[in-house]
């Protein structure tokens, strides 16, 4: 077995390729998502007028119910293409109305954890009823009213259904990372719009970080002063977003991490360093992980304690975070101080260390009436009971669940730049614990993470969507569901409600376009098609894939490598080309037998092919800095393309390519291979040796159209195996028939 293919028979049992198939599996008849557990289509539908009336019953808190009806009005209006605007008005009980909904429960202002998110939604030809047991569930079923609306000539309509549904997590966050980029606090507040149409409830804030503490602290001024952008929330705009988030049933929970990651604080109070290890601007570490606190310091539980008071007065939710990972035992373990510390409780590692802190840390923000989380990397047997674990890294653990809940983030950082479809496969309960599979009872919930090292704030709403939709219907819907779902009809529903998103002004449509033009100016077309097909891997592979080169090589690999790699226009890139699973499936399809579809096909490649020698041409010197890059893609992606024109064109015309034309093919296929860029553990050095073995820039990005292309050639091979078979049954049948002549 070759070198390469003892590396890649290594690699792949955590590699995720292209799935073999886009358009098998189920298919749904509507644009909701999540898709919901039971939902019953009978004839007919509901053609709604444009004055209408809703009627609301039962115990609710009127201002939150009538705003979201105002909501479901508006993106009814922003969506919709009617000449006349729609307009719901309240009428009381006893009159008539187009809208009624029915609530049990009367609720608390903030939603809580164990809420009771189900509803039930009838549409008939004569209206809407909606059944829910709090406002949650009420809001959840308006959610999905706006997803059901078609357009018809001048009229919205509904279709006639009738749906039951509950989720199946009830703790469905996004982890968002307002500290390596601060994001504006409008953003924010767009982008807790969206995760309501998606049906997310938890908004996980890492406030704080190495690189800034992004929220006013009256108590410690010095945590503002010291960052020279002054970029943080006040108090008065963290009310504000827990009010708005509130209004739209999400849940907001703090995360302020220690005892590591938090050099923004020992630059603010130098006081709580260890004394060795005190950091002089905020990207001292960056790419690298800061040191830890002083732990041996009465100070230093005097400040978390002053700081936890403040923090969870902003704060309602029940539920705190401490942080925990990524702390480095080194800088304990060579301090005197924290040496006669360790001496002294019979300590021996940095993880005792870390375990006598955490303790010490919970039990701070438990006296506040607050659950806390912690990271997997806190995970210890001195944990009191009831602290939430977060696994992240590992997907196996030792914990007692009955004592510590868990809320999944394994797998679900959307700033690793993976397809949707490799998220939407990946169980929230494939977690494996005590060397069991995790069950539903020990799952509070799960979580997807956009950790912000290269995302920026222009950049931060197509690093989360649509990807992110495919995670929240997993989150919802179960994998029981999403397991046997067409990957197409996943996408289907996920560009109707981006552009949903779109519609509401939540999302910009030319917004990549507009990005792309600054940096290409007039010459932006070619720049652009060649974007449009290039899916580049996140921050999070490079900073691993490069961590061994780095320190062998510093010279041919510098530590900033993986972090100015392709930035400018690398960075603008969305996590997946949407062109490139069209052209896949679009692939798929011919093959099945669409064949109509062989013009378009050759048009795609066609163009492909030729623009790499008007991107050659008009490359603008903005980019003169990452033109290698640029230039080996699109000369790569011409190959492809002009590889594909070849195969296409035979499997049309039922032609054998001979073995020296397939040869270089399958080389070329092989170099261009697609990959996740995710790694298991332990696989840095395996992936560095495949790498050697194709330019350097194809490990660090995808063409999109190469599933398309390696489908064709695998279609080729196989009419050429047809071929042979039938030459060999033809030889044999003309031996077989001259042999009966012959005999007497």
């Amino acid at each position: 077995m070759s070198l390469r293919a003892r590396i890649n028979n290594f690699l792949i049992k955590d590699r995720h390729s292209s799935p073999a198939s886009f358009i098998k599996g189920e298919t749904h008849n509507h644009n909701l998502l999540p898709v919901p557990n039971s939902m019953e289509q009978s004839e007919g539908e509901f053609i709604l007028p444009y004055n209408s009336h809703y009627t609301i019953h039962g115990p609710y808190r009127r201002e939150r119910l009538e705003q979201a009806v105002q909501r479901f009005t508006d993106v009814l209006d922003k969506s919709s293409r009617t000449e006349s605007a729609y307009d719901f008005q309240q009428t009381n009980a006893s009159q008539s109305s187009n809208l009624s909904i029915q609530v049990e429960q009367y609720t608390d202002f903030y939603p809580s954890v164990d809420d009771d998110e189900s509803y039930n939604l009838i549409i008939d030809e004569q209206g809407i009823q909606i059944t829910a047991t709090t406002d949650w569930g009420a809001l959840r079923a308006l959610t999905s009213l706006n997803q059901l609306i078609v357009q018809k000539g001048d009229h919205c309509v509904l279709p006639c259904v009738t749906i039951k549904d509950q989720p199946v997590l009830k703790w469905r966050g996004l982890l968002l990372d307002i500290s390596r980029h601060f994001m504006p606090h409008k953003l924010v507040l767009q982008l807790l719009d969206t995760m309501a149409m998606v049906k997310l409830n938890v908004l996980h804030l890492h406030l704080t970080d190495d690189q800034g503490f992004r929220v006013e602290s009256k108590r410690y001024p010095r945590l503002q002063s010291v960052d020279t952008r002054q970029e943080y929330y006040t108090q008065q705009q963290v009310r504000t977003l827990v009010d708005y988030a509130a209004d739209r049933g999400i849940r907001v929970v703090p995360e302020v991490n220690l005892p590591g990651h938090c050099a923004i604080i020992q630059l603010a109070y130098p006081e709580l360093s260890l004394k060795n290890f005190q950091p002089k601007t905020p990207n001292d570490f960056l790419g690298d992980f800061s040191p830890p606190l002083d732990i041996t310091k009465a100070d230093t539980y005097t400040f978390i304690e002053n700081l936890t008071a403040e923090i969870t007065a902003l704060f309602p939710d029940r539920y705190y975070h401490l942080g925990g990972d990524e702390v480095p035992e080194q800088p304990w373990l060579t301090d005197p101080s924290t040496r006669i510390y360790m001496k002294e409780l019979g300590f021996k590692t940095g993880c005792d260390l870390q375990a006598e802190f955490t303790r010490q840390y919970a039990e701070i923000v438990q006296s506040y009436g607050k659950t806390p989380i912690v990271w997997e990397e806190a995970i210890n047997d001195r944990l009191p009971e009831g602290v939430i674990i977060q696994p992240w890294e590992k997907g196996h653990y030792r914990v007692d669940t009955t004592k510590h809940p868990i809320i999944n983030n394994w797998r679900y950082y959307l700033d690793f730049k993976r397809p949707a479809w490799s998220y939407y496969r990946q169980s929230p309960f494939a977690l494996e614990v005590n060397k069991r599979q995790v069950s539903p009872k020990d799952l509070l919930g799960a979580e997807l993470s956009v950790w912000t090292e290269s995302t920026l704030p222009e950049t931060l709403m197509r690093t989360v969507w649509p990807q992110g939709m495919a995670i929240a219907e997993l989150f919802w819907s179960g994998p029981s569901l999403t397991s046997r779902t067409a990957i197409a009809d996943l996408y289907r529903r996920m560009d109707h409600n981006h552009h949903l998103m779109e519609n509401c002004g939540l999302l910009s449509r030319q917004a990549l376009h507009k990005d792309l033009s600054k940096l290409a100016g007039n010459n932006s077309a070619p720049l652009e098609k060649l974007a449009d097909v290039i899916e580049p891997a996140g921050y999070h592979f490079l900073r691993q894939r490069y961590k061994i080169p780095s320190l062998l090589l510093p010279r041919l690999f510098p530590r900033s490598f993986h972090e100015s790699d392709g930035r400018l226009f690398l960075e603008q890139l969305p996590p997946e080309s949407r062109t490139g699973y069209l052209f896949k499936r679009n692939i798929e399809r011919y093959l099945n037998g669409e064949k109509e579809l062989f013009i378009s096909l050759q048009q795609d490649l066609q163009q492909w092919r030729d623009n790499h020698n008007l991107l050659s041409d008009t490359l603008p010197n903005t980019l003169t800095g990452q033109s290698d890059d640029i230039v080996q893609l699109s000369a790569k992606l011409s190959q492809l393309a002009e590889a594909g024109l070849q195969l296409l064109l035979a499997c049309h015309q039922q032609e054998c390519l001979p073995e020296t034309v397939l040869k270089p093919f399958k080389r070329l296929l092989d170099q261009c291979e697609y990959d996740t860029f995710e790694l298991g553990q332990h696989q840095e050095v395996y992936s560095l040796l495949l790498g050697f073995l194709k330019p350097d820039t194809l490990n660090r990005h995808n063409i999109a159209i190469q599933p398309g292309i390696r489908q064709l050639f695998n279609a080729c091979k196989q009419q050429i195996s047809v071929m042979n078979k039938r030459q060999v049954f033809s030889r044999h049948k003309r031996r077989h028939d001259s042999d009966m002549t012959l005999s007497p």
